[in-house]
């Protein structure tokens, strides 16, 4: 287990409705939503869905988290 000496804080500017996904080490990090046209739309669970299917490494735990802001 690696666990960072310390913990850092970041704030971001985010409209409504933007998303922010977040993907563990066990998810590829050349992934583009553009792939998936028109899925946007869809609930972020849907996308998660999509992301965490084509782009699991499929050798470690993988997690997708997707904010929606409101």
């Amino acid at each position: 287990m690696n666990i960072p000496g310390r913990l850092e804080n970041a704030v971001w500017e985010m409209e409504k409705f933007q998303l922010m996904i977040f993907c563990s080490d066990g998810i590829k990090t050349r992934w583009d939503l553009a792939q998936y046209s028109g899925i946007l739309k869809f609930d972020p669970m849907i996308i998660a869905t999509a992301i965490y299917k084509d782009q699991a490494r499929r050798t470690d735990d993988m997690t997708v988290l997707i904010v929606k802001v409101i």
